[in-house]
């Protein structure tokens, strides 16, 4: 079998083999190879048989046929008639231009493993380094922060390309000021909870961002306590060095040491509480969440 990386590096560098089958669900990556064979050619064609084209290949022809892309997509009679000679069939064929067939189903994928693994590739998922990599060629005056997110939102490469396409109709620097949370609810995809999430939004003081966190996080609850800790160490340091690097300085001006201490005091009664046999750590994160939103953090005393 093919690797991706391979087949990728070759119709990039404008330096396609002959033959290729690309099998796999990810249809947004097959496109995007067609669209840069289409270029580097000048001229595709959609063909019904494999069989058929192949024949035509291997005639004589008075007028020399030019190179050129030949698409044939889910041909099942080539499928049906694979067998041991159907490899040499092909490299013995003086193939002008490139042959891609495309499949999907994993029956298919199958039997052209079997008898054509030299020339099949299949395209599943794909590494986001691979689809950050597309979208920058696709859209170059995006910003690389703006592509991540599109890579992180979309459940694919067709999908991240959706979101950056209309992205790209938007005025990119205003959508460069959102969060990624803001940036997720804009464009309606579900963000997956990561600790930077976790460590982003309650640096903001998002109430609606925290609830959203609290609701989809599939770990132990009980990070989200220990990674509010931390941010509020972190957002102590930035207080005291103004030279300190941090993905939350921005947030900085929304918290004074009065908060910041009286908020870790707040998660560390919180911890304590929760060691108890009725505890309940989702009605103490919402608790804490909802402290964000006052102008200045209580103390514990206070509630």
């Amino acid at each position: 079998m093919l690797t991706i990386q391979e087949v990728g590096s070759e119709i990039l560098n404008n330096e396609p083999r002959q033959f290729y089958v690309f099998t796999g669900s990810e249809y947004g990556i097959k496109e995007k190879y067609i669209d840069i064979l289409t270029n580097h050619y000048g001229k595709v064609t959609s063909v019904d048989s494999v069989s058929e084209l192949l024949g035509l290949m291997q005639k004589k022809h008075f007028i020399p046929l030019t190179p050129q892309l030949y698409v044939v997509r889910y041909d099942d009679e080539f499928i049906r008639n694979l067998g041991d000679g159907s490899k040499n069939e092909i490299s013995n064929t003086n193939i002008v231009g490139t042959i891609v067939c495309i499949y999907e189903d994993s029956k298919s994928s199958t039997k052209l493993e079997k008898y054509l693994s030299d020339y099949t590739v299949n395209i599943g998922h794909v590494d986001d380094k691979f689809v950050f990599k597309y979208l920058k060629l696709d859209f170059p005056n995006i910003p690389d922060r703006l592509i991540s997110v599109c890579v992180k939102l979309g459940s694919n490469y067709g999908h991240s390309k959706n979101i950056a396409r209309c992205m790209s109709r938007c005025d990119v620097n205003e959508l460069f000021e959102l969060s990624d949370y803001e940036l997720s609810e804009l464009f309606g995809a579900n963000l997956y909870t990561t600790d930077s999430d976790i460590k982003l939004g309650f640096a903001s003081r998002n109430f609606k961002q925290l609830l959203d966190i609290i609701n989809k996080y599939e770990g132990n609850l009980d990070s989200i306590l220990y990674n509010m800790m931390s941010t509020l160490v972190e957002l102590e340091k930035i207080h005291y060095n103004k030279y300190c690097e941090s993905d939350i300085r921005k947030y900085s001006d929304k918290w004074q040491l009065e908060d910041i201490y009286n908020m870790f005091m707040q998660i560390y009664r919180e911890l304590e509480r929760n060691r108890s046999v009725n505890s309940n750590i989702s009605n103490s994160l919402v608790y804490l969440a909802a402290l964000t939103q006052f102008r200045v953090v209580p103390d514990v005393e206070v509630l």
